[in-house]
């Protein structure tokens, strides 16, 4: 019962932080979009912004494999159109559970982000590793996010104490006691946090 809980919390937290990459990304895409409609570049630039968003277009009105989107961005990596394309290729990924596929396109999602959220594909890629079995390297790049104040800092702590509890238990332990101390009785999590601290203590005494 305790394992479907855990599951049915990791596959919303997934679906949540996969909803707010995606927001974020697109959020900075229509930024970059004002600068270009107010700062007004050469018309080259302005003809080849075009001709890649209308590429882009076709690309998902006839339902594109992925090698054709690799072939788009690389030919249109410096455009807008070429960014949004990098995202789809990565969003199709998580859909379809691909970890080849996103450890190959991580490193491109890394250079589109500004590096006031560029958390976020650094928890991604730390997905990766877990998914891949290679704990130590995620548990390096957690431990990395958790210098950074951002929205997902809690996320994060969770994330790392459920990798601990197959590494060291006991340190677990101490990251869920740590965690549980700074939350409200209010906060969302705290049931969870709290059942999982009754777990590892139980566990402990047997």
């Amino acid at each position: 019962m305790e394992e479907d809980r855990l599951l049915q919390f990791h596959e919303k937290l997934k679906d949540f932080l996969q909803r707010h990459l995606t927001f974020l990304i697109n959020v900075v895409i229509v930024f970059v979009i004002l600068i270009f409609i107010s700062g007004g570049y050469v018309y080259y630039k302005r003809y080849k912004e075009k001709k890649a968003l209308n590429e882009y277009v076709e690309l998902i009105q006839k339902n594109a494999d992925i090698k054709s989107y690799k072939e788009f961005v690389k030919k249109y990596k410096n455009t807008q159109a070429g960014i949004q394309a990098t995202i789809s290729i990565w969003n199709r990924a998580v859909m379809n559970n691909d970890l080849e596929l996103m450890k190959g396109e991580v490193t491109g999602l890394k250079k589109i982000y500004p590096s006031a959220i560029d958390f976020l594909p650094r928890y991604s890629e730390a997905k990766i590793y877990e998914e891949s079995g290679n704990f130590d390297e995620a548990i390096k790049i957690y431990n990395s996010l958790l210098e950074k104040n951002s929205f997902i800092k809690e996320f994060v702590i969770l994330d790392l104490a459920l990798l601990q509890e197959k590494k060291n238990k006991e340190q677990a332990l101490k990251i869920y006691q740590q965690l549980l101390s700074n939350l409200t009785s209010e906060h969302p999590f705290r049931g969870f946090v709290e059942n999982r601290i009754y777990s590892l203590q139980r566990d402990q005494r047997s």
